[in-house]
Order: C-alpha cells, then sequence, then structure tokens
C-alpha cells in the first residue's frame, strides 16, 4: 500500500500568532516571482502609512466579502513585508 504524500512547511522565521487576541503575523509579500512571474519588490512599498489609514483586511482581495480584519502594524523589510492582523470576532468565516 503506498504511502500517503505529505507537505510540512518549515516554521518561517517572523511569523506568530495570538489565538487568544486574534492577531496573526505573517508575511503578504516577497520579491520572490509569483505563480505567473510577476515580481513585487517588499522595499517599494513607500505608502505604508497611508495604507495604516484604512486597514482594511480582505479575504484572498475579494471586495464583495465582508473583510476578515484590520492591519494593526506592518514591517517593511527588504525581503518580504510582515502584516501584524487583528482577525473580526463574531464573523465566522474570518
Amino acid at each position: 500500500m503506498p504511502r500517503p504524500l505529505t507537505r510540512e512547511a518549515l516554521p518561517a522565521p517572523g511569523i506568530t500568532s495570538d489565538p487568544k487576541n486574534l492577531v496573526i503575523r505573517s508575511v503578504i509579500t516577497t520579491s520572490a516571482p509569483d505563480r505567473i512571474g510577476d515580481v513585487v519588490v517588499p522595499v517599494g512599498l513607500r505608502n505604508a502609512e497611508e495604507f495604516l489609514k484604512n486597514p482594511v483586511v480582505l479575504w484572498a482581495h475579494q471586495r464583495g466579502m465582508p473583510p476578515i480584519g484590520r492591519c494593526r502594524a506592518l514591517e517593511v523589510c527588504d525581503d518580504p513585508v510582515f502584516p501584524e492582523t487583528q482577525v473580526a470576532k463574531g464573523l465566522p468565516f474570518a
């Protein structure tokens, strides 16, 4: 009988979660090419302060769905960009 395939990601530095307060620190972009070859250079993010004036976090960029949370902070590094996201309470989808 063949053994099932399993993928396991290595722990990523800088990624954390606080389940009690529904806060996640994740990666939103790196300088690696995406699936169609586009590259977003993280240090090119020059309007972080402007974004944080209305820090809505959408699920998969879907504007037709309710926001799933808000971005509390952005750490723009050479590579990658780390947001700190507070997930909405009381919204099961989030």
